[in-house]
């Protein structure tokens, strides 16, 4: 499998091959495209790839510039910080969508998909069924939360919170219930929509969750939360940015 990278940030590129390179230690790389500009050049003169892992925000646009100069008929990884561009991405080649930062058991699950959609063995309309229902859990009305025997619809807008603590997923609606869910937040992962932002690697929350925000030392902020929760949740530096855009957006 050769795969091809498109990201501006050097660490992130870095965690990402690393990754990439535990989860499947044969694949090779072609190289590390690192802006719009040299993405279309190279693209237009090179096609020697099997499958694109692309940052959608760049340092001089975004990706779906480059695949609506250039013709691309590979799948896409979209692996970013934000969750606004879920509809383009899967408009654009896209087989799945994963919000930084990244792990390997999401980079495993991408791998797979693209395995199993380009095997010889598996029928083509299986391929499309399987796409279709990827692509529309991520637009679902309700939430579905399975702990122990039961299973639990909730509304996207009744949940204020989704974390992680001590193992434990809890979901926290607006009315302050909370549920608890054997689910990981990987899984989760794939019924949410742009409502939510994964500020960490254990917190996703809703905009609506969204009091105010106090900026902090070093580029960091402060959320301030319509629902009251004993925990502090900050946002870094490196996603100061991509939740600034995602306050406006949503």
């Amino acid at each position: 499998m050769r795969i091809l990278i498109i990201e501006d940030e050097n660490i992130a590129a870095n965690d990402l091959v690393e990754i990439i390179k535990k989860v499947k230690p044969t694949v090779s790389f072609i190289k590390v495209l690192t802006s719009v500009d040299e993405a279309i050049l190279f693209l237009k003169e090179n096609s020697d790839f099997d499958l694109i892992f692309s940052d959608i925000q760049l340092g001089d646009g975004n990706c779906f510039e480059i695949f609506e100069q250039v013709k691309i008929s590979v799948p896409i990884v979209f692996c970013t910080a934000y969750n606004q561009y879920m509809l383009n991405a899967f408009k654009t080649n896209g087989i799945d969508y994963i919000l930084k930062p990244f792990d390997a058991i999401q980079i495993e699950k991408a791998i797979q998909k693209f395995e199993m959609l380009t095997s010889p063995q598996t029928n083509y309309i299986d391929r499309i069924i399987n796409l279709f229902h990827d692509n529309r859990n991520r637009t679902e009305k309700s939430f579905i939360i399975f702990y122990k025997e039961k299973i639990i619809p909730i509304d996207f807008n009744e949940i204020a919170l989704i974390f992680l603590k001590q193992n434990i997923v809890s979901v926290i609606t607006f009315q302050n219930k909370i549920y608890k869910t054997n689910q990981t937040l990987e899984e989760i992962e794939k019924q949410l929509d742009n409502r939510f932002f994964r500020v960490n690697r254990q917190f996703f929350i809703h905009r609506k969750a969204v009091k105010d925000v106090s900026k902090l030392f070093n580029r960091k902020l402060l959320l301030n939360l319509t629902i009251g929760l004993d925990t502090e949740i900050t946002i870094s530096k490196e996603k100061y940015a991509a939740f600034l855009d995602w306050l406006r957006s949503v």
